[in-house]
């Protein structure tokens, strides 16, 4: 006799994705001026970007979510949004799109966190 049995899934995999997107200015007269490519070392180096990641994380912590992926970036025009941010937003959007995610970032205008959803 064949049976057919559903594997029963772990909690991570119903939770929905998100992909984090954390950025800031250098702070040259501080010694300031690059930032680790690793997540973890980011947020110890810049207050900015740990402050953004904690708020990503608890937002994703009370809505259900996974962060499958986290990125972050110096803007090195301060005076102006460079066009270098492309690149690195284009690879936060490249995961972004890869696990069907949301991706979070914090708008400073209005101090907000965005969420964006993957529509395919």
């Amino acid at each position: 006799m064949l049976g057919i049995f559903q594997a029963r899934r772990r909690s991570s995999d119903l939770k929905r994705k998100a992909v984090g997107f954390y950025w800031t200015l250098p702070v040259p007269w501080a010694g300031f001026a690059k930032l680790p490519e690793d997540i973890e070392r980011a947020a110890q180096a810049s207050r900015t970007i740990r402050c953004q990641r904690a708020l990503i994380h608890r937002y994703a912590a009370e809505n259900g979510l996974e962060i499958v992926h986290e990125a972050a970036f110096l803007e090195v025009e301060p005076d102006r949004g460079s066009e270098f941010i492309e690149g690195a937003l284009e690879k936060a959007a490249a995961k972004y799109r890869q696990y069907r995610a949301m991706l979070l970032f914090v708008d400073f205008s209005g101090v907000l966190l965005v969420v964006l959803e993957c529509g395919g």
